[in-house]
């Protein structure tokens, strides 16, 4: 064991794998570690005693490769090269950490220069090395790589290893490592994450090393100069500096210090005196007597040397080594400068203690050598094996409790600065032992401030964490701002507290740490003394500015200093930790509650600089609402304006500030002014006076930020603007100003003083006495002099403005023109449309800036707007500084673009008025021009110069981010054809193949995995994200550019396919997102964006193709739904409080947990935990929301109810009704003794104590069946959830009919007996009784059936209802006859209220004209005219009940009938009763209708006229005729026929001009004549299309080849063929004979060469014909059939080589007759085997190359209606069917009964059909257009008819017709199967809108009633229906109805068998053959057209069709 050794790596972190080349498919992993972690943690000292943030940023000369620079990663510094110099398009450049291995982007500002001063941290070498770990090797694959990846990042990257080297490999060391002894490759070998590899056994073998391998660099760190040296008994302390001539500054008089070593192998006596980083940095000092005497005899040399002889230290610079006075004792120590902060305090470390103190220069004297070459009495060191110490928690915290200022012995193990030590107590007990065991303690850890104390106490005590009371707020305050922040927030101290309560706390601050410091004995007590985390503590700190001391809040903490935010001010700042103190016990006046409160005014469109003038400093009442986060919603009571001048004494009431003043000097002496910074107005000019002061915010440059995270700028406004009210009580500056009455200042009678200055008198104020003079006042009745308080004030800072934000080009088209350009992806462009703006603008600066003296620039700083000099024109012009440099800064003209190395003095301070207007010039680059690897020349910038400027263009805008520039689209419109500039500069296009199908790849998935909600549609689809997707944002931002620059009709994707991925533009945003299409319906596609999860319907036209490097990163969401869960199809039922519930599990925003499981289909089921709610299917399963599976798939059911009775049937004779509502609504139980049997059962059980028990085994969801209670007797009824609202449900009990609203533990589980009926009571109404029904006819049904025994008599039964007669069984009476129904009248006088279309609309009779008026007045009189309060409906209003609401439209109250309430929407359908319009309204419109009111009648009656013939939808023009003359004033005389379902049918109606129904008529003939006159036009132009056809010479079929063939099985039919096409096994076409193909050839090129060949012109290209077509491949000429012809382009088939191509129309020919001798030589065949292969078919590239380049044998197997099977073998005799994997040939031949010709319409039943798909044709419009349906989707075709069917009940509420919008998806009511399917609105016109029947493929107008919500369930389902059509179109059928019901005749209710040719096109799917029943169809089709009777096997006829060519003239 002693012969192995090793050394100590501290690994940074696992990266990546890299090839194995001693293992395919394997690869190594690769780790980044330190060797020496001391030198490391040096640097990191030595990096954070400087402050890089105020080091100067590189220019782009700096950025070298071989530089190191400091970066600025996590808050933290570190050292970095340059490893990409291309920069992003967040303006970050990618960097590598040299000390840690990892790679990075980081933003420019954020990457800084080394200092030269800072040798050591530029020379030192990289102390990171890249490790290969020995032993092992993973699989390449994801899975393979991932989890081992995971689990080194997890147990082993940050800590300490033991490493042995094996060796270099390349540019890494090949290492076998150990954690805590135990070897890492066999930890991951055992948890089967690697492999072994060749070493593994050895590896195993070797014993544990125990022999520590010192590195060289532990041993010499490296120099920090050339000319250092190491002392033999000292060591350089590079890390504080103390080597000071190892640094390049100037040479101090006192030289240097020696850092100083503790001796080795010998026992030390040491004390801690200082802990910087727990265990692993600490100090210590030697404790035995003789050094103990020594430090206190220098100590004593020091004091009294700087008491007599003390200099002080001037211009004091890093390492300069001084004497400091140390805050801790207020003694003298020897000290070395390790940072100057500012021009008033440096950072010191005190070289005999360890410890840092930021002092003030004043307190440093410079030091003679003899005392810095006294050997240093502090020692830094490390324990022994402190790394392995610091995998524990809180380790730092413990440590520190444990040995500050103890003392130990102490062994010295190490020789290196920092050394290492062993510590030991008195009992030998080693300080890694107590640490260890401190970890297990259970006491909280002690306040490390408390360890600070020495043994004298002091009388101060600092305490864990004082409370600060809360405030007390009133409804309305009356505040004074004194800070504020962006528009809308600001903090204002209440106007009520005393001024001199915040004095006495500053007092009482004041005197308690004053005395601190200046006590000799004890420590100051320091907020972050110890190693936690203070974030919301309050702490005390001393404002450098003014010396007085203020309650502060921390609320960020940063690496070496933290924010905080003054708790009596607002305001926020950054501080170093050591400035901050913990508050004390002794503090009486601490706790009180702060003396403000942040506010917000919500609505603020004020720009910053608007709002700091409008309220900075200004006194104002509020009124506050609750507070959110601490800030208070407050509203304005008075206005802002009033420049209130409070009392002097209120000047303390001031924020703590830092301001940078000019102090006024006078004889001699320099005199700080005392000023109040409230604001004071002199009238008088030209007299001296207070400068207007606001709080101002400096500290050390820091960046600043508000209390609500808010980056502020460091200065207010001072300038005083004129402000204005506009009429939403906004204030709004005026560039006209206001006029303010400044004589009579207003008061504050809450003040101590009650008036203020005057406006009007002044005085002059005495800069050099300790008080201002008093001011004169208004006479008052109390008048005394004020007292003020002695204090310094700040004096303003220089304005600092900045101007407002650009107007965004984005998402939108606009004028532009270019202005200056930089090269094309940098240039400046202005929007033409603001060129007015921007000339009056340059006029009123140069009027201003060139007449008249301005003052100079006063801050001049990055940001800054000014007003520069051109130089080259001696303008001015507004600008902004980019750089500042010693005597020169860099300005960008704003309103132009370029840029100026400007002298400071040619900068002018800007004013107010020339800060308003945002920047005119845009920051532009062409879109899709740039790449990585490009740059541009000068003559690029000219070129787009020359082609962009001085011109208007048009440009399309991408988007824009902060900081940078838009990326445009350019296209010049002046020149003809228009110029896009983009493609003048753009790479080549290449050429973007299709993607494959679903190629999108997957992210990885972890087993438990942080995630976002990306997307939320409801728990069964939603879509997750990882939380960090930056590493793709680059990819997509490439994206956008790429396809931003594009034209609409480049890129295009031709070929859209369910499942394609592409490319598609986002409505709302215009930018282009990764997408799959889901669905193709006509024109359009539904398409997902992946990357999201949201869905959109977008033109096929709009679809671009996706290029293949956009698919090389993973989609970036995972389709999920809730595991283990059912999801009910109700779910838009919901309740408010159960989707409250579903929206907390789905929040947007916080990061929840995800477990995913095994994806199905892609669909991932997830488990989901979610922060304070835990498991969300959990969560949702208590509170009843969903029901696990297992639940779910047990529940009980109650039967369906059997309607099937016959008409005049007598159904019951001793019915009952349970409940009547009316006449037309009531229930009847047909078997009485049934339901009282179930009771009895019912009442059995309620009586079992489990039963009553088991409250908490239901889950209720809607339309579940249950037991429920009914509170009036107490018992349990069948019942059925109809609703859930909150703690209860609405349930139907089913055995009476009535509803009721139950409690949720007043429902239990139904038990499987008493669901063995179905429900008992049948919903009725009676037949032939008419609507309006009055109250008396009401009254006199239910007093007549009321415990009546009923004979019930059965007439039919419309949606579920049955209409009956009633007859009393005692007495044979029928009901409907005894209660005198009332008689129709023949004639009626009536206005038409309300009216959609002929068939529905709502007339009013005459005579009905003063009812209606008087309902209108009672309702006027009794609800509007009263306290509508009393007639506010509480509650929720119930379903059928009439209520008073105010109309949308009109705004008046009308009685409406509540017909349904959609709780997901929160809205009621209603209908106006006396009107029939029908809205959704909310429920809080509704009031009570008085009594009296609610039993009249309706007075609107729903009608249709009755006429002759109804079309199926209404032709436009009838349409509008009848709405035009339906007016509310016209009086028709209506004849009114029979009411059917409730509606009465008009059987005339007469207006008084004309007679409408007959009106109709002639507008409906009219119609079917226009629409006759076209289908006969385009019949006629079929006619002459066939008849050219007919004209020309055909090609005969390839059929004719082997028709001399006697057809049997195993005939060779050719041994020298070739294959010249193959696209799938069932489609090769072979040249029997090549030398006939060479032949043709020959011909065609001979007769093309004739001269007169080139006078032939152009063949018109008709479907069908035969001609010669030009390939474009090799530019020959082929005889060829043309298949399709488009706009502009034709497709034909080569015939004699089996391949089809499109062609440009100019590229056919007529064929001679010479050439069509020969039939088609391409013989198409399909390769046995194909059609019995039970796997998949062996793929088309594998057939090819098995295949092509041979001379095949052809064998004939056998022949069916469309292919003929073959069997190859090529010339060695091999057979290639074999070879492809294909079944070998059967041996039984085929009987000859059962063989097939090509003209059979029979195929044989012996075999199925090859590549067939089982379909139903669901829809046929034509012979070459109809729709299918697949079986493989009958489960869910099921589905989506399951959900809709309860809509078919038609008491469903349907959509407003004004809220139908088109492309959204409805269930909707098919005209003719009077069931609801899913449709798409595709057109509204009128009344009716034209709707796609997803699921059918049916279209057809449909009127906007039968228009439903679509269930949210089946929104993500895509279209059942495809269309298709037969892929050779031979049948000219559209207009033929005899087809189209041959084609219905054959296909009707029958599964049919379809073989489909190719992949669709334009959403179309092409069908090579349609079997049903054994039928070929589409042979069948074809026989009734082409002859005059029917063929064999077939029924009916046509007749003559002289319009169709015959069968050879088609070529077949």
């Amino acid at each position: 064991m002693a012969g192995v050794s090793y050394f100590n790596v501290y690994v940074t972190h696992v990266v990546e794998t890299i090839e194995c080349h001693e293992r395919p498919n394997h690869c190594n992993l690769i780790f980044w570690g330190q060797k020496d972690r001391g030198l490391s943690t040096k640097m990191e000292e030595q990096i954070r005693t400087f402050n890089f943030e105020s080091s100067p940023r590189p220019l782009l000369t700096d950025l070298k490769k071989e530089k190191i620079f400091c970066v600025l990663v996590n808050n933290s510094w570190l050292r970095a090269t340059i490893s990409d110099y291309s920069v992003d398009r967040s303006g970050s450049l990618e960097v590598f950490c040299i000390d840690y291995g990892n790679t990075v982007m980081v933003p420019l500002p954020c990457i800084k220069l080394i200092p030269s001063t800072m040798n050591f941290i530029s020379s030192c070498h990289p102390l990171a090395s890249k490790f290969l770990l020995a032993d092992v090797v993973v699989e390449k694959c994801i899975r393979g790589k991932e989890p081992v990846l995971q689990y080194l990042q997890r147990n082993v990257a940050h800590k300490n290893v033991k490493a042995v080297s094996l060796g270099n490999r390349d540019d890494f060391e090949g290492v076998r490592i150990y954690l805590n002894d135990a070897l890492v490759a066999k930890l991951l070998v055992e948890n089967h994450l690697a492999t072994t590899a060749t070493t593994y056994a050895e590896a195993v073998r070797e014993p544990i090393p125990n022999h520590r391998q010192l590195s060289v660099s532990s041993i010499s760190p490296p120099p920090m100069t050339k000319n250092s040296y190491r002392a033999p008994s000292a060591m350089s302390v590079s890390h504080k500096m103390l080597n000071i001539a190892s640094l390049p500054t100037k040479a101090n008089p006192g030289g240097s210090y020696a850092a100083s070593c503790l001796e080795m192998n010998i026992l030390h006596t040491v004390m801690v005196t200082y802990v910087q980083n727990g265990p692993q940095k600490f100090v210590i000092q030697r404790k035995n007597s003789d050094a103990v005497e020594k430090l206190k005899h220098l100590s004593q040399k020091i004091s009294d040397f700087a008491a007599l002889n003390s200099k002080t230290l001037v211009n004091p610079e890093r390492g300069t080594p001084c004497i400091a006075i140390s805050s801790r004792d207020k003694l003298f120590h020897r000290a070395v400068v390790t940072l100057v902060e500012d021009v008033r305090y440096a950072q010191v470390y005190f070289v005999d203690y360890g410890y840092s103190e930021l002092v003030d220069l004043q307190s440093l004297f410079e030091i003679p050598p003899d005392f810095v070459a006294t050997e240093l009495f502090a020692y830094r060191v490390t324990l022994e094996d402190a790394a392995s110490l610091m995998t524990f928690d809180k380790v730092s915290e413990n440590f520190t409790r444990l040995v500050l200022y103890q003392t130990f012995k102490c062994h010295v193990t190490g020789e290196t600065i920092p050394q290492s030590v062993i510590l030991m107590d008195d009992a030998g007990r080693t300080v890694k032992e107590m640490v260890l065991a401190s970890l297990a303690d259970p006491r909280p850890p002690l306040n490390i401030s408390e360890l600070l104390k020495t043994t004298s106490l002091s009388p101060i005590h600092p305490v864990g964490n004082i409370k600060i009371s809360p405030v007390e707020v009133r409804a309305e305050e009356d505040l004074f701002v004194t800070y504020v922040s962006s528009p809308g927030k600001f903090f204002g101290q209440f106007e009520r507290r005393e001024v001199t309560e915040l004095e006495d706390l500053k007092n009482e601050l004041h005197s308690t740490y004053s005395s601190c410091i200046s006590g000799q004995v004890s420590q100051i007590p320091l907020l972050y003394a110890d190693a936690k985390s203070h974030i919301g503590d309050y702490a005390v700190i001393k404002w450098s500015s003014d010396g007085h001391f203020y309650r502060v809040q921390v609320v960020n903490e940063f690496a070496n200093d933290v924010s905080v935010t003054f708790v009596d001010y607002g305001n926020v700042i950054k501080v170093f930790r050591q400035e901050i103190w913990a508050p004390v016990s002794s503090l009486k006046l601490f706790s009180k509650q702060p003396f403000g409160i942040n506010c917000l005014i919500p609505g603020i469109t004020l720009t910053e600089n608007e709002w700091t003038l409008l309220i900075s400093d200004k006194s104002i009442r509020v009124k506050l609402a609750q507070p959110i986060n601490k800030v208070y919603p407050a509203t304005f009571v008075n206005f802002p304006i009033n420049n209130i001048n409070r009392p002097l004494s209120a000047c303390s009431n001031l924020s703590p500030i830092a301001p940078e003043f000019e102090p006024s000097v006078k004889s001699g002496k320099t005199v700080v002014p005392q000023v109040t910074n409230r604001r004071l107005d002199f009238d008088a000019t030209g007299q001296p006076g207070l400068r207007n002061t606001t709080p101002n915010i400096v500290s050390n440059q820091n960046v600043l930020e508000d209390s609500w995270g808010i980056p502020i700028n460091q200065s207010r406004i001072l300038e005083e603007s004129r402000i204005l009210e506009d009429s939403w009580g906004m204030p709004v500056l005026s560039s006209k100003g206001l006029a303010v009455d400044s004589a009579t200042p207003k008061t504050d009678g809450a003040s101590s003083a009650s008036s203020n200055a005057s406006r009007n008198q002044v005085e002059q104020m005495d800069w050099e006495s300790a008080e201002p003079k008093e001011f004169p006042r208004q006479p008052t009745s109390v008048s005394h002099p004020l007292d003020l308080p002695k204090r310094v004030m700040p004096i303003s800072q220089p304005i600092k403005f900045v101007y407002p934000s650009q107007k965004g080009l984005e998402g939108a088209t606009k004028n532009l023109e270019i202005v200056f350009v930089e090269n094309p992806n940098s240039f400046y462009c202005h929007s033409i449309e603001a060129v007015p703006l921007l000339e009056k603008l340059m006029a009123d600066l140069a009027t201003a800036y060139q007449t008249a003296h301005k003052e100079p620039l006063g801050c001049v700083e990055v940001g800054v707007a000014c007003v520069a000099q051109y130089t080259d024109d001696g303008g001015w012009y507004r600008g902004q500084i980019l750089n500042v440099g010693a005597t020169e800064v860099e300005v960008l003209f704003v309103d132009y673009g370029n840029k100026q190395n400007t002298p400071t003095t040619l900068l002018k301070a800007i004013e107010w008025e020339f800060v308003k207007l945002p920047p005119q010039a845009y920051h532009c680059s062409l879109a899709g021009v740039q790449d990585g690897s490009r740059s541009w020349t000068s003559q690029d910038k000219t070129r787009f110069e020359q082609v962009g400027m001085g011109k208007p263009l048009t440009a399309t805008v991408s988007h824009h981010r902060e900081n940078e520039k838009y990326s445009a689209r350019l296209v010049d419109e002046s020149s003809s054809p228009h110029v896009v500039i983009n493609d003048l500069f753009a790479p080549p296009r290449e050429i973007v193949p299709v993607p494959d199908v679903f190629s999108y790849s997957s992210l990885p998935t972890a087993e438990l995995t942080n995630v976002n909600i990306a997307w939320f549609c409801n728990v069964g689809r939603f879509f997750l994200s990882p939380v960090d997707l930056t590493s793709y944002q680059l990819s997509l931002d490439e994206l956008e550019e790429y396809y931003m620059a594009l034209s609409s009709d480049e890129l295009v994707e031709d070929s859209p396919s369910v499942g394609l991925p592409c490319v598609v533009k986002f409505k709302d945003d215009s930018r282009f997102y990764r997408s799959q299409i889901l669905s193709i319906r006509g024109q359009f596609a539904s398409v997902l964006f992946v990357d999201y999860g949201n869905e959109q319907e977008t033109a096929l036209k709009e679809l671009k193709r996706i290029h293949p490097r956009f698919l090389n990163f993973p989609q970036l969401t995972w389709q999920c739904r809730l595991n283990n869960v059912n999801l009910p199809n109700s779910e838009i039922f919901y309740s408010e409080d159960l989707k409250a519930r579903i929206d907390a599990c789905f929040p947007q925003g916080p990061n929840i947990a995800a477990c995913f499981h095994v994806p199905i289909d892609g669909v991932y089921e997830v488990d989901l935990a979610v922060p304070d709610i835990g498991d969300v299917a959990n969560y949702l399963v208590k509170n009843k929301v969903l029901c696990r599976h297992s639940n779910c798939s047990n529940e009980v059911k109650f039967p369906t109810q059997n309607l099937n009775f016959v008409p005049d049937q007598i159904i019951s004779t001793n019915a009952f009704l349970p409940f009547i509502k009316t006449p037309l609504e009531f229930w009847v139980q047909l078997e009485p003794e049934s339901v009282d049997a179930i009771m009895e059962q019912s009442d059995t059980l309620a009586n079992q104590p489990d039963f009553l028990n088991s409250k908490n085994d239901f889950v209720p969801v809607v339309g579940k069946s249950c037991l429920a209670f009914f509170t009036d007797d107490g018992r349990w009824y069948r019942a059925t959830v109809e609703s859930l609202e909150g703690n209860s449900a609405v349930v139907c009990y089913v055995d009476y009919g009535n509803t009721s609203s139950v409690a949720l533990e007043h429902l239990r589980a139904l038990p499987p007996s008493l669901a063995e009926k179905p429900a008992m009571a049948f919903k009725c109404c009676l037949d032939t009784i008419e609507s309006p029904i009055s109250s008396e006819v009401t009254d006199a049904f239910l007093n007549l059936a009321l415990d009546l025994v009923a004979t019930v008599k059965f007439i039919k039964v419309v949606n579920e209802i049955l209409h009956v007669r009633l007859i009393n069984t005692a007495d044979g009476v029928d009901l409907g006859e005894k209660i005198q129904l009332p008689s129709k009248p023949v004639e009626l006088e009536v206005y038409v209220a309300y009216s959609i279309s002929p068939e529905k609309f709502w007339i009013q009779r005459k005579q009905d004209e003063d009812k209606i008026a008087e309902i209108q007045d009672q309702i006027y009189k009794e609800i509007q005219a009263s306290n509508l309060g009393s007639f506010r409906v509480q509650g929720q209003p119930i379903v059928g009940q009439m209520y008073a609401v105010d109309h949308p439209v009109y705004h008046t109250l009308y009685r409406a009938l509540m017909k349904s309430f959609d709780s997901f929407s929160g809205l009621a359908e209603i209908q106006f009763v006396d009107y029939g319009d029908n809205h959704k309204v909310s429920t809080a419109d509704f009031l009570h209708l008085p009594d009296n009111l609610k039993h009249i009648p309706p007075m609107a009656i729903e009608s249709c006229l009755n006429l002759q013939s109804k079309p199926k939808h209404w032709p436009e023009e009838a349409l509008k005729y009848f709405n035009s003359i339906c007016s509310p004033e016209v009086v028709f005389q209506a004849k009114l026929g029979a009411k059917t379902d409730g509606v009465q049918l008009i059987d005339s109606m007469q207006a008084p001009t004309e007679n409408v129904t007959e009106m109709l008529h002639l507008k409906l003939k009219q119609s079917q004549v226009d629409q006759t006159g076209r289908i006969l036009d385009i019949l006629d132009s079929v006619s002459k299309t066939t008849k050219q056809v007919e004209t020309h010479p055909v090609i005969r079929p390839s059929t004719e080849l082997i028709n001399d063939m006697d057809g049997y099985p195993g005939q060779v039919i050719s041994s020298k063929a070739i294959a010249v096409c193959l696209t799938s096994p069932t489609a090769v076409w072979l040249h029997l004979d090549p030398s006939a193909a060479d032949d043709v050839m020959e011909s065609i090129k001979r007769y093309v060469q004739k001269p007169e060949f080139a006078q032939i012109g152009p063949i018109e290209p008709l479907m069908g014909v035969s001609c010669l077509a030009l390939f474009a491949d090799d530019q020959l000429w082929y005889r060829a059939i043309v298949e399709s012809v488009d706009k502009n382009s034709v497709t034909v088939k080569y015939v004699d080589f089996g391949n089809s191509s499109p062609v440009d129309k100019d590229q056919l020919r007529p064929i001679p007759p010479s050439l069509v001798m020969q039939p088609a030589l391409a013989l198409k065949c399909a390769l046995d085997g194909a059609d019995r292969i039970s796997g998949d078919l062996p793929p088309t590239n594998k057939c090819q190359d098995a295949i092509f380049n041979q001379i095949l044998s052809v064998t004939f197997t056998e022949k069916t209606q469309k292919l003929i099977f073959v069997r190859l073998r090529d010339s060695d005799g091999n057979d290639l069917n074999n070879q492809l994997g294909l079944p070998a040939a059967s041996n039984n031949a085929r009987p000859e009964n059962q063989r097939t010709s090509a003209s059979s319409t029979q195929i044989s039943s012996r075999r199925p059909i090859p590549g067939a798909e089982d379909v139903r044709v669901s829809y046929i419009k034509s012979a070459s257009m109809f729709w299918i349906q697949r079986e493989s989707n009958s489960e869910e075709i099921e589905q989506i008819r399951d959900t809709l069917r309860p809509l078919d009940a038609n008491d469903s509420p349907n959509v407003p017709p004004a809220s139908v919008k088109e492309n959204v998806l409805y269930a909707v009511m098919h005209p003719e199967y009077n069931r609801f399917f899913r449709a798409q609105a595709k057109q509204i016109s009128g009344d009716s809108v034209e709707v796609y029947f997803l699921d059918i493929g049916f279209s057809d107008w449909v009127p906007l009633s039968s228009v439903r919500p679509c269930p949210a369930i089946l929104k993500y389902i895509p279209a059942m229906a495809n269309e298709c059509t037969f892929r050779s179109p031979i049948y000219p059928d559209q207009y033929c109805e005899e087809i189209c019901k041959a084609f219905s005749g054959a296909t009707e209710g029958v599964v049919c068998q379809a073989v489909f040719s190719a992949q669709p096109t334009q959403g179309v799917q092409y069908i090579e053959s349609l079997f049903a029943k054994g039928v070929n169809v589409g042979n069948l089709l074809y026989n009734l057209i082409s002859s005059s009777g029917p063929q064999s096997g077939t029924s009916g006829g046509f007749g003559n069709f002289p319009l169709f060519p015959s069968k050879q003239q088609r070529g077949l």
